[in-house]
């Protein structure tokens, strides 16, 4: 066994080595890339962490014409040439490069071969003409302008020769308001452009609405959707504690901010029988934000229900939200003899099972002992007789 032993840590070294060896590939960032049938793409990359030669692998996947040149000081030049000839259908594909020490040309006894490995996305877009529309329509304050933006990514190749949007605008009711007709353009394949629009708001109530567009392309057409607010300055009321138990018990109220400017020194105050219970800290809430005003209140009626009053602060004005606040029965305390009885209980049924382990632990120690002691005793009656 001792002869074999400096075998045995050797092959657990090298076992080890390929997940703490130090090899990289490290090359000019090109993925993802765009398919371009009939160009050619080129990188180079280089090789560190090894003294041993190395060999490049390539594992191209649909794409048949890739090339590596020859290795020079750990560097070669990796080069993609997309055929024209070939056309590939759309979606997403991988080109794996890995390069790795050559087995064969290391010196004769065990050894560990280490790799480093590089993924490219390569993705293939439509043949045909196709687009990706995104309609985006900005909150805005009551009054004010509503600028539509229609934005319009081509995802083929080939050019579009004409492409406009067609877009509907709907109240809270889904009620039609307006219609918007944007202006008509050309859009290269592979491009981007956004489409701007402005519509006449100012007579529109406050609230939530919604559009739609269709756009059209070269007898083509595709949807896009979208919601928008038109605000005042206003604080909303969205959510509330509606329970608490006796004693103090944290109250939350959750305000929105109804418009696109800030709100500055945003608080509530709390009545319960017409009673102050509460005043929250205040807070700035920022343009359309979402926050909670919260603090402890002491809370001494009995259980039961009661009306209350929310009363909202913001720059200068208020406005006030009737509740009914549900009071619950505090959680029961045990009596200071009656709690430290029940402790001892729980640490008497606890601690057996740490006097079980102990007294195992006792009992094996013992057995190895005792089994020590009769192999040498056992050992010694042999070497006598052997004598």
């Amino acid at each position: 066994m001792k002869r074999n032993f400096p075998l045995v840590v050797l092959t657990l070294v090298l076992l080890i080595l390929p997940f703490t060896a130090g090899l990289s590939l490290v090359g000019k960032k090109i993925s993802p890339i765009t398919y371009l049938p009939g160009t050619t793409l080129s990188a180079d990359f280089s090789v560190s962490g090894t003294d041993f030669p190395i060999e490049v692998l390539v594992d191209g996947g649909v794409f048949k014409h890739i090339t590596i040149s020859e290795v020079k000081n750990n560097q070669f030049t990796f080069t993609i040439n997309f055929s024209a000839e070939n056309q590939i259908p759309p979606g997403n594909y991988n080109i794996g490069l890995t390069v790795r020490e050559v087995p064969e040309k290391i010196e004769n006894g065990i050894s560990a071969v280490i790799s480093a490995s590089k993924s490219f996305e390569v993705i293939v877009y439509s043949f045909q003409k196709d687009i990706n529309p995104v309609l985006s329509i900005p909150n805005i304050n009551q009054g004010s302008k509503l600028t539509l933006y229609l934005s319009v990514n081509s995802m083929g190749y080939p050019n579009i020769d004409k492409i406009y949007g067609d877009i509907t605008l709907y109240d809270a009711e889904n009620k039609q308001i307006g219609r918007v007709i944007t202006e008509e353009k050309p859009l290269e394949g592979l491009k981007g452009m956004t489409l701007t629009s402005s519509f006449n708001s100012s007579s529109l109530p406050t609230g939530r609405y919604s559009a739609n567009a269709v756009v059209f392309y070269d007898g083509q057409s595709k949807k896009a959707n979208t919601t928008f607010l038109i605000g005042n300055m206003d604080v909303i009321l969205e959510n509330y504690t509606s329970e608490v138990e006796q004693g103090y018990a944290e109250f939350a109220v959750q305000v929105r901010n109804n418009w696109g400017n800030s709100l500055r020194h945003v608080y509530a105050k709390v009545m319960v029988n017409n009673q102050e219970l509460l005043q929250t800290p205040s807070l700035d809430l920022e343009p359309w934000a979402s926050q909670q005003l919260k603090g402890i209140m002491k809370v001494d009626q009995e259980p039961g229900i009661y009306p209350g009053v929310i009363h909202l602060f913001y720059e200068g004005e208020s406005k006030e939200f009737p509740f009914q606040l549900v009071v619950t029965k505090a959680p029961v305390v045990l009596a200071e003899p009656v709690l430290i009885q029940q402790q001892i209980e729980e640490a008497k049924s606890f601690s057996f099972i740490p006097a079980l382990i102990v007294g195992l632990l006792f009992v094996v120690v013992i057995a190895i002992y005792l089994f020590k002691q009769n192999y040498c005793h056992n050992l010694g009656t042999r070497k006598e007789d052997d004598f």
